[in-house]
């Protein structure tokens, strides 16, 4: 057996259980993402209820959140395209 195979088919299973790893990461926080921002607006009637709210002051707290997501979703974006290269400085902040 050649042991420069060996090592080089166990490195190449240890970078395919790392992107698998990486994609589960992926699937995982992307449901959890879909379950919070749908969840909300299951637990929005609660909300209403407890704290006394107009209809129209309900709606606007599910709209003033949808504005910031949207905001901080396209200057995160921007910061992304602009930092791709400098990994470790976007790690950090």
């Amino acid at each position: 057996m050649n042991i420069g195979a060996s090592t080089r088919s166990e490195a190449a299973l240890k970078d395919k259980s790392i992107g698998r790893l990486a994609a589960g990461g992926i699937i995982i926080s992307h449901t959890l993402q879909h379950l919070y921002g749908q969840g909300f607006f299951v637990i929005l009637p609660v909300i209403y209820t407890s704290l006394g709210l107009t209809p129209v002051a309900a709606g606007l707290i599910g709209t003033v959140r949808q504005v910031c997501s949207g905001i901080a979703s396209t200057i995160g974006g921007f910061a992304i395209d602009k930092l791709h290269n400098r990994r470790g400085l976007v790690a950090v902040d």
